[in-house]
């Protein structure tokens, strides 16, 4: 089962359940993560990450955290190709098991904005016939994170060119 695949059915069992939505703030854009796919959020100092050479920008690099080691992404970088703000701490929201490939990764994010149940969200926020390649919205405040995304080459290391 392929990245794609993976993210279609976790999504299509979330809005089934009826569960809750975790919303996030990203620059002008609200993002919504199914709240079950969100393991913890994470206040992350600047100074505990460990930065990644030869990796794309948007992996701004990694951080010892209860025991384990969590990649972590720039969702800014990836999806307008701006830097992260220069802040002192990350606000970073990381993905649980049933994530599928994201499983233990985090993005970094603005800030949480809240919880919410499907009822209370527009019900086109979740036409899961939507194939086409995810675009920033200018005209509409919320978007639903799909694990595509994040750029397919992501995790490749960068040669380095002199």
């Amino acid at each position: 089962m392929n990245v794609a695949e993976s993210s279609e059915l976790l999504l299509a069992s979330s809005i089934e359940s009826g569960q809750r939505f975790l919303l996030v703030r990203l620059e002008a854009e609200t993002l919504v993560f199914p709240s079950d796919t969100v393991s913890e959020i994470l206040p992350i100092e600047r100074s505990r990450i460990l930065h990644l050479p030869f990796y794309p920008p948007a992996v701004i690099g990694c951080v010892h955290q209860a025991g384990k080691i969590v990649p972590i992404i720039s969702l800014r970088q990836t999806l307008y190709q701006r830097p992260e703000p220069n802040r002192e701490i990350l606000t970073v929201i990381r993905f649980s098991e049933l994530a599928g490939s994201l499983a233990g990764v985090g993005l970094a994010i603005d800030r949480v904005l809240s919880s919410q149940e499907k009822s209370e969200l527009p019900a086109d926020l979740f036409n899961l016939d939507d194939k086409a390649p995810q675009t920033v919205p200018k005209d509409s405040p919320l978007r639903l994170f799909r694990s595509e995304m994040l750029t397919p080459n992501l995790w490749q290391p960068q040669s380095y060119s002199s």
